[in-house]
């Protein structure tokens, strides 16, 4: 049998430990490694058995044409010419709205609703047979449907925030562009009404910020169209004048400013996490590979030490 060599520097011997003798020392204490590697998978068990059950609901979208209403780039550089932010000059409007997704002022307006900040951070249940959830009485008030004022006090704002985040999850099919969102809840309903919630939010939140730029650049081009008396420079502004009226019009028609559905959240049937099985598989193994490898520390040390002295 091959043997390994390890150098002892303390005592400048050469000591040898035989394969052969390690794994007989495994052998020899393979009913401790057993019964220890039982207690890893059992406690791996009845830890999962206390994790709660996470359901994800997911809504495939596809952004709205906005070419219409896109500033020509010739266009675009007189109105940074002229200092004016002009609707529909900076970045594409569905990569602005899932920036906007993340942000604190968009999270801001969500918990301004006392039901989505206890969805939030009051849940610590759900019972699958009457399709409840149950709350944390420490925080929010069952039997009022209110949250205590002095336990949102001790919440933090930016934990909040980034609790939220972790439970949204985004992801673009470069090729076709369609973005799929994705809630994670410990409640399947929930994690559908929280995109329900987003879907609206998100395309009201676009619709004003852009409403408000169009309004203000037309207000800025109409007095730029009076000032002007080239007729080239007021080609140019009547154009972009139509583009920023282009933009009120659209808002007016469809309440999809943004994006529009292509598949409609649903209420997951089956749980998202965790992966019981798998854990406990995974757990087993590690522990059985830690106790060994604890054993051979064991028994490199009393090598050692023999050779040692």
């Amino acid at each position: 049998m091959r043997n390994l060599n390890y150098s002892n520097n303390t005592s400048g011997l050469d000591s040898y430990i035989d394969i052969a003798e390690v794994l007989s020392d495994l052998w020899k204490f393979r009913i401790a490694i057993i019964l220890l590697t039982l207690v890893v998978g059992a406690g791996s068990v009845v830890t999962t058995l206390f994790m709660d059950d996470l359901y994800k609901s997911s809504m495939l979208l596809q952004k709205v044409d906005d070419e219409n209403t896109a500033i020509p780039p010739q266009m675009g550089a007189l109105a940074t010419f002229t200092g004016i932010g002009l609707s529909g000059t900076s970045i594409d409007r569905s990569t602005k709205a899932l920036e906007v997704l993340k942000t604190r002022d968009f999270f801001e307006s969500l918990i301004a609703d006392d039901n989505f900040l206890a969805e939030l951070v009051g849940i610590n249940g759900y019972d699958k047979k009457t399709s409840q959830v149950s709350y944390n009485e420490e925080i929010y008030n069952s039997k009022t449907n209110t949250l205590y004022p002095d336990a949102v006090s001790e919440l933090s704002f930016d934990e909040t925030h980034k609790l939220f985040l972790s439970s949204i999850e985004i992801t673009k099919d470069i090729e076709s562009g369609l973005i799929n969102i994705s809630a994670i809840h410990l409640s399947p309903v929930i994690a559908k009404s929280w995109l329900d919630l987003i879907f609206v939010r998100l395309n009201e939140t676009i619709k004003k910020i852009e409403l408000k730029e169009a309004t203000d650049s037309l207000n800025y081009l109409n007095k730029q169209l009076s000032l002007t008396s080239e007729s080239e420079l007021k080609k140019v502004i009547a154009k972009l004048i139509e583009k920023q009226i282009q933009t009120l019009m659209i808002s007016d028609i469809s309440d999809d400013f943004v994006f529009s559905i292509v598949d409609s959240p649903r209420i997951p049937e089956k749980k998202y996490a965790p992966h019981r099985s798998l854990i406990c598989i995974v757990s087993t193994i590690f522990g059985f590979l830690l106790i060994c490898f604890s054993r051979f520390l064991y028994f490199n040390y009393n090598i050692n030490r023999k050779t040692s002295t």
